[in-house]
C-alpha cells in the first residue's frame, strides 16, 4: 500500500471541508520583502552613521512637537 505525501493528505482533508487552499499572491511577496529591505537599510543606516540618525530622530520629533504647538493653537483661536 503507498501512502500519500503528508502535504497531499492536507489538502484533501481541506477540500473535503470545503475549504480554498492557501495561496500566497505576489503583492503579499513584494510587501514581505520591501518591509525587510526597508528594515535592513534602517539597521544598516544606524550602524554606519549613528551621529546621523540620532539627528534625524531629534529633528522628527522636533516637527512632530511644533505640530502639536501648531494644531493646540489652531484649536484655542476655534470659537
Amino acid at each position: 500500500m503507498v501512502f500519500p505525501p503528508p502535504w497531499r493528505a492536507r489538502c484533501r482533508r481541506r477540500e473535503s471541508l470545503g475549504v480554498e487552499p492557501v495561496t500566497q499572491k505576489v503583492g503579499d511577496v513584494n510587501k514581505k520583502w520591501f518591509k525587510m529591505a526597508g528594515l535592513a537599510f534602517a539597521i544598516w543606516y544606524i550602524v554606519s552613521r549613528p551621529e546621523a540618525a540620532a539627528g534625524l530622530v531629534n529633528q522628527s520629533l522636533g516637527g512632530l512637537g511644533s505640530a502639536a504647538e501648531s494644531f493646540s493653537t489652531f484649536i484655542s483661536a476655534i470659537p
